[in-house]
């Protein structure tokens, strides 16, 4: 054909037949291939993510069940039954109001039980707190009742020591919203079953876990709709997307209730066959030891919202591949081009020497091989051999350079690569030796602890008997708090710990902390005090702002002067009122200010002697400032020695959604 008369056409063809047509066979099929593996990522995440919001219901669960067993154990309810024992009727019912009373304020401490009783072996009920979760007031004497035919009273007095049972079988009479039953039995120090503590809660808490992680930045979160119904086709709770229609609510909500045999089967699993929704199910069990009831938490996100990625990487990949067809196009003419034009140059130049035209120079003013081959032939008359010779010797001295360059590029890369994998291993093992010896230590120090408590119970022992034991005690829980610490620690060093918004009233958190520190104060003569104009509620992590505070107070304390004064004061930080400043100030024995930067480093103390006064192992202020930085905020001391020492530390009065370590904007 006329076509591959020219070497340049050949080129052409030949370079778009093994580029052109490999990369429209392999693109395509890549893109079937990504696009099925992107699908199933995407379907693998939307499962994990739905894990994840289970694991946060299974640990309010747990938190909620701990409460219950937590007021079983409580030293009212054993003073209670003492008094029953030995004292006279209306001593009885003093230690019953006392009770009552100590009820009274856990129920609002917690703010999401609507009811908290207390009830014998026979199914009366002694006391019984009800609210709204917001007030809580005293069932009036003559109106508790008996409930000894109760389903749960009769499973909870089945129950051993530290065990529950847990339903969701209950409505609220008031709100006509499904209640969660937690029950626990109570025995007395004889190992007496003396009756059971019962508390109920809304259904509609077990989403809070939930709703508090949700990421506003994340897309298909805004869109999807969370259901939370029993494998009895009860409704308990739901969060519906914000850009899901009317319509598509009901439809939804309508398809989900009606208790599809896969959703209520008690296994996990997706459903993507249905019309314009991709729906991902797992079960909640409430209760570990019965399997007939659980819930099942349900995820609803539109279809086109999980695979709009995939479409976008679709449309995204096609193009690339487009372009790529038309740049090896646009490549090969010019390749063409760049090789047949020396190419037709050279040709003519040897008709000329085969002519014997010696005279004839070659044009070719380029510096590749090409250019040289010219300047070859220009040469060849007189010293074509010498010219091969000296080519043939630079090529094996360039070709032995590169290969030692090689070895010695390819030794250096190996030397990397192990420090490399000695650097992880070496991480990796300190990971592993700090958890490993946390909980190995923590096993016997649980022992040791426990068996101090009950040593400590028995009434015959000596003064000197009980002096060793405390010692033994004290010292055992100053350990687990120091293996504790070093667990945190590791955790926040290795990004693996969390931090959970939720809103705090701050005084009252502050008068908790307070009173569990009085005691240490008390031994010392110290006097707390708290002064604060405003009365703030802000968005925080509750459980890392109390170790904050205790971790600041204990220092104020154990470096305070006999007698002396702690205060802690709370105002704003600026005039925007976006911030607080909370400041924990003591007249201890002060701080030099070239300690002011060390003093939050880790293992680091001012006198670290073997001598030095105070004990202690420098792990509290470095966890108070990853804390204070994990939340968004700034700390730094303030001193004067000998007289005086002061800690202020800033918070953001709220957090935004989209990330859990907003960035210090105010330092």
């Amino acid at each position: 054909m006329r076509i591959f008369s020219r070497i340049s056409h050949k080129l052409i063809i030949t370079f778009l037949l093994i580029s052109v047509i490999p990369i429209t066979i392999a693109g395509f099929y890549s893109i079937n291939l990504a696009t099925q593996s992107f699908e199933a990522i995407t379907l693998e995440n939307t499962q994990f993510d739905l894990f994840s919001s289970a694991e946060k219901i299974y640990d309010f669960i747990n938190y909620n069940e701990s409460d219950v067993i937590f007021l079983s154990k409580s030293p009212a309810i054993r003073d209670y039954f003492f008094a029953k024992a030995t004292h006279s009727t209306s001593e009885i019912e003093r230690w019953r109001k006392l009770l009552q009373e100590h009820f009274l304020i856990f129920c609002e401490s917690r703010e999401i039980y609507e009811k908290i009783a207390f009830i014998d072996a026979n199914g009366n009920e002694i006391i019984c707190i009800e609210g709204d979760g917001l007030s809580f007031f005293n069932k009036p004497y003559d109106e508790l009742t008996n409930v000894a035919s109760q389903q749960y009273f009769l499973e909870t007095m089945k129950l051993e020591n530290d065990q529950s049972y847990i339903t969701v079988s209950s409505t609220s009479p008031t709100s006509k919203t499904t209640l969660v039953t937690y029950a626990t039995p109570v025995f007395d120090t004889l190992g007496n079953n003396r009756g059971i503590i019962m508390t109920t809660m809304s259904a509609e808490f077990f989403l809070n876990p939930v709703k508090y992680s949700f990421d506003l930045n994340d897309t298909p979160k805004k869109r999807s709709s969370l259901f939370l119904i029993s494998n009895t086709n009860v409704y308990l709770a739901h969060r519906v997307g914000e850009d899901i229609k009317t319509g598509e609510i009901v439809e939804i909500a309508t398809f989900v209730l009606s208790g599809d045999k896969n959703i209520i089967s008690g296994e996990s699993g997706t459903l993507t066959d249905q019309k314009n929704w991709i729906i991902t199910y797992t079960p909640v069990f409430i209760d570990p030891n019965n399997k007939d009831e659980f819930l099942v938490l349900v995820e609803v996100i539109p279809r086109d919202v999980v695979f709009s990625n995939v479409e976008s990487f679709t449309n995204i990949f096609i193009l690339l591949i487009v372009v790529a067809i038309f740049v090896s196009i646009i490549a090969a003419i010019m390749v063409t081009q760049t090789i047949t034009r020396p190419l037709r140059e050279l040709v003519r130049g040897t008709r000329k020497l085969a002519k014997k035209d010696l005279s004839y120079q070659i044009n070719i003013p380029s510096d590749d091989e090409l250019g040289f081959l010219a300047r070859s032939f220009n040469e060849m008359g007189k010293e074509l051999q010498g010219s091969y010779t000296i080519l043939e010797d630079k090529v094996k001295e360039r070709t032995r350079r590169l290969q030692l360059a090689n070895e010695r590029l390819n030794a250096l890369v190996q030397e990397l690569r192990e420090a490399n994998l000695q650097t992880k291993e070496a991480s990796r093992l300190k990971s592993q030796f700090v958890s490993n010896i946390s909980h190995e230590l923590r096993t016997p120090l649980n022992a040791i602890i426990g068996f101090s408590d009950v040593l400590l119970d028995e009434e015959n022992l000596t003064d000197e008997q009980q002096d060793y034991l405390q010692t033994i005690l004290k010292n055992s829980e100053n350990l687990l708090q120091l293996i504790n610490d070093m667990l945190d620690l590791s955790k926040i060093e290795a990004n693996k710990m969390e931090v959970v918004y939720q809103k705090v009233k701050l005084d009252e958190l502050i008068r908790r902390v307070y009173k569990l520190m009085t005691p240490i104060a008390k031994d010392r003569n110290i006097t707390m005090v708290i002064e604060s104009d405003i009365i703030p509620e802000i968005k925080v992590d509750k459980t890392k702002l109390r170790q904050i505070l205790i971790n600041l107070l204990t220092n104020a304390i154990k470096f305070n002067k006999e007698g002396g004064l702690v205060k802690t004061t709370v105002s704003y930080y600026d005039d925007n009122k976006d911030y607080l400043k909370i400041e924990v100030s003591d007249t201890g024995i002060g701080i030099n200010k070239k300690d002011f930067e060390v003093i939050f480093d880790e293992f680091r103390q001012i006198d670290g002697t073997d001598t030095r006064d105070f004990e202690g192992t420098g792990l509290g202020l470095a966890i108070t400032k990853k804390y204070v930085e994990m939340l968004g905020g700034k700390i730094w001391v303030e001193s004067k020695m000998n007289e005086w020492s002061k800690f202020v530390f800033t918070l953001p009065i709220s957090q935004k959604e989209e990330t859990n370590n907003e960035k210090d904007t105010h330092s």
